[in-house]
């Protein structure tokens, strides 16, 4: 059970640690774009 939960949460976590650094990404060039 606690195997199977720890498979299934991983690459959730991973995708949205990714997706935040790309957000992150994002705005920090956006705010260089706009200086």
């Amino acid at each position: 059970m606690y195997l199977g939960f720890s498979i299934l949460t991983r690459p959730l976590i991973s995708v949205s640690s990714a997706s935040s650094f790309s957000f992150s990404a994002r705005t920090s060039w956006r705010m260089s774009a706009i200086l």
